[in-house]
């Protein structure tokens, strides 16, 4: 056979497509089932039974993030399962684009690494509550101070105690450890852009304010607690029953890790009001007199959260307020 002859038996794109078409036509008019693409980069590693069991699994660490944190912060912190899927680290990337606030991380000794992400305002929010504000949304579209920083490195490696905590039932002992953060996952890489990625979404509800906490596993890093939760399924398909063990309070990591953090505290008058011509017309000098009922009113600030009123004075030769009230909320 020549040349000629094989190029001549060699089928172009277009009909390979017609082909494909016309047998799914007759798939379907004869009352099979249809042929249906399949994307081989984003495949799904899981069976529909291994599926289910770490859905379960998954609720179960929405539940206990429920619990957790809204007994710390003392306000309701609701927590729900949004999906769970598998894609491409390519479409990680792209889903995980920024700007928003990424964790990279790793759980030992599991294999691989892993990121976590947070809405921005779902952060600002949280880490206003735990310094001390109200459980209302920030509406402010900006970056995380050092200070602020600091707080929401503490609420994701709780998260991430909780999430390993959920697996420890399965004789594994596992240990969250945070290895950065960034605006954004192109600076970060995972693996190749093939990888198959196990990806979490969950919707969170704090004091209004609704935003999105995504967790990115590879594969790999899970495989192994899933072949270990898939060998716990009894033949007549029942989980065994496990005991999980008490969440550690929230509130002692923050009290270790931030014992010897350095926060700010500002006094400021309010009341003093004065017009812009007698402003204006101010001269070195110039008296101005004081109401003597504001030094009673002194407003102290921690940071940028008005926590306390007091009384302006002095202590030997170094000038203090003494506290008198503290603002509730």
């Amino acid at each position: 056979m020549d040349e000629t002859e094989n190029k001549q038996e060699v089928l172009s794109q277009s009909e390979v497509d017609a082909l494909l078409s016309s047998v799914a036509e007759e798939t379907t008019q004869s009352g099979g089932k249809a042929f249906q693409p399949y994307n081989f980069h984003t495949p799904s590693f899981l069976t529909a039974g291994k599926l289910r069991r770490v859905r379960i699994k998954h609720e179960e660490f929405a539940s206990g993030i429920t619990a957790l944190i809204s007994q710390f912060l003392k306000s309701e912190f609701s927590v729900r399962l949004s999906n769970l899927e598998t894609v491409s680290h390519k479409s990680l990337v792209d889903i995980l684009s920024g700007p928003t606030y990424l964790s990279l991380f790793r759980i030992e000794p599991l294999p691989g690494l892993a990121l976590m992400e947070i809405s921005p305002h779902l952060g600002l929010t949280v880490v206003s509550r735990m310094l001390g504000g109200k459980a209302q949304p920030v509406k402010e579209d900006r970056n995380f101070t050092d200070l602020e920083l600091t707080v929401m490195t503490e609420f994701v490696e709780t998260v991430l105690r909780e999430y390993s905590s959920n697996w420890q039932s399965h004789n594994q002992v596992l240990k969250p450890a945070l290895l950065g953060h960034e605006t954004s996952a192109r600076y970060l890489k995972l693996s190749n852009d093939s990888a198959s990625v196990f990806l979490l979404t969950l919707e969170v509800n704090f004091g209004g304010c609704l935003g999105l906490m995504r967790l990115a596993f590879l594969h790999s890093t899970l495989e192994p607690l899933i072949t270990k939760l898939a060998d716990e399924i009894s033949m007549d398909g029942t989980a065994l029953a496990t005991v999980k063990p008490p969440p550690v309070p929230l509130n002692t990591h923050i009290q270790e890790s931030m014992a010897d953090l350095a926060i700010p505290i500002r006094a400021r008058w309010n009341g003093l009001q004065i017009t812009t011509r007698d402003l204006c017309n101010l001269r070195k000098d110039d008296i101005i007199l004081l109401d003597s009922a504001i030094s009673s009113r002194t407003a102290i600030f921690l940071g940028t959260i008005h926590k306390f009123f007091g009384q302006i004075g002095s202590k030997g030769d170094t000038l203090a307020v003494r506290l008198s009230a503290k603002i509730q909320g």
